[in-house]
């Protein structure tokens, strides 16, 4: 996750200045999202690699070809089940910033673990790429339906595979921003209509 410049800070002590890194999900506060107003795709970019990335599949050779790739792209946090029936739990223990899920699993498929994720409040904005060996367009849709983000086909393309999750987790950063600009701007909103209402010239107004 992105963490933006002020306007005093040079942009090259800002990318260098990795010592206190907070989690990728806190980077952005809302002073500076405030202050912020486009980003730098570069800086975006070398945040995302800190992302927590999660993957659920019941092929352990597809999760350690996936986390390789990862891997040598540069993200360093992944955490992965072949067991679907743990998937639920292991998302409230792990917080993660983005699901690579498949569809294809025993016991509890991709798709229902989609519908149950989408029903938790905590998850209704996480990113979700549904790995698929599928061309399926019926099975699509209905991933779509229930709320996935993207498509990976499997076998999976080690390029594909990095620009699909790179471009994922652009597009979940600015949601970040934008959320906790609104939420900064809702609490000024608040601020100024308390300090009218407690200003002398209150009964005036009303």
């Amino acid at each position: 996750m992105n963490s933006p410049l002020s306007p005093t800070e040079p942009r090259s002590r800002f990318v260098t200045d990795n010592s206190k890194d907070p989690p990728v999900t806190d980077e952005i506060t809302a002073t500076q999202s405030q202050e912020m107003v486009t980003v730098d795709l570069s800086i975006v970019h070398a945040y995302g690699k800190r992302a927590k990335i999660m993957m659920v599949d019941d092929e352990p050779i597809i999760i350690m070809a996936v986390e390789t790739h990862l891997r040598g792209i540069g993200y360093q946090t992944i955490v992965e089940t072949s067991d679907s029936t743990d998937a639920i739990a292991m998302l409230g223990r792990e917080q993660p910033d983005l699901l690579l899920l498949d569809i294809n699993m025993p016991q509890v498929d991709g798709l229902e673990l989609l519908q149950q994720i989408r029903l938790d409040p905590r998850w209704q904005c996480l990113p979700v790429i549904i790995l698929t060996a599928c061309d399926d367009p019926a099975t699509r849709r209905k991933a779509l339906c229930a709320g996935c983000t993207d498509f990976l086909s499997k076998p999976i393309d080690p390029s594909e595979l990095a620009l699909r999750v790179r471009n994922t987790l652009v597009a979940k950063t600015y949601f970040n921003l934008l959320s906790r600009h609104a939420e900064q701007l809702e609490a000024q909103v608040l601020k100024q209509a308390e300090a009218v209402l407690a200003s002398p010239h209150a009964s005036e107004v009303r």
